[in-house]
């Protein structure tokens, strides 16, 4: 007679399969194992109850497994920490413009879409500089002229899309609004 085999439990998942599945009970689970399938179940939107049913607990513990997950979850905050997070979000930032821009350039984009893509971007970028700018990144960095650079910019690309529509289409008046509304920013920051 062969002797029966240990359960080996490699990933959580395996684990929350098994108790789901009736075939562990949970009130064996460690308290180790037990912690990280309450942080997943929990992530998935379980409620304390339910986790509590599974591992036949009290809602009290899955309320103490939760707080001991935030502790050991805990971020402290430090120059590094905001360093990579910061650069996480402007790398995140350039990926999705770049997406954009492979959009607003593609020859099957209809005009509508490639002002939105283009205006997406700007919105993107304006929105990552004032997040920078929020933390004092930006302090005594950026310039007027920059940002007239930046709207230039846009300016071009929306007057190559206007061209391309036509003054007499109800897209290229909507261009032509939109172009008159840039030329209003720049001049509102040449005369700030």
């Amino acid at each position: 007679m062969s002797k029966p085999r240990k359960s080996t439990l490699r990933t959580t998942t395996q684990l929350i399969c098994q108790l789901k599945a009736g075939q562990i009970v949970g009130k064996e689970v460690s308290i180790d194992f037990r912690q990280d399938c309450v942080q997943r179940l929990w992530l998935e939107g379980l409620a304390n109850a339910e986790i509590a049913e599974l591992f036949d607990k009290t809602e009290r513990t899955i309320r103490r497994d939760l707080a001991e997950i935030r502790k050991m979850n805990a971020i402290h905050p430090s120059q590094q920490i905001i360093a990579e997070m910061l650069g996480e979000l402007q790398l995140q930032t350039q990926a999705s413009n770049t997406r954009l821009q492979r959009v607003s350039r593609d020859s099957r984009t209809s005009p509508a879409d490639m002002i939105a893509a283009e205006r997406a971007i700007a919105e993107s970028l304006n929105n990552l500089i004032k997040r920078f700018h929020s933390i004092g990144l930006t302090n005594g960095m950026g310039s007027v002229q920059d940002e007239s650079a930046n709207l230039a910019e846009l300016l071009h690309a929306v007057t190559v899309i206007g061209t391309e529509l036509g003054e007499d289409s109800e897209m290229g008046i909507q261009v032509i609004a939109l172009l008159e509304s840039i030329r209003g920013s720049i001049d509102k920051g040449n005369t700030a």
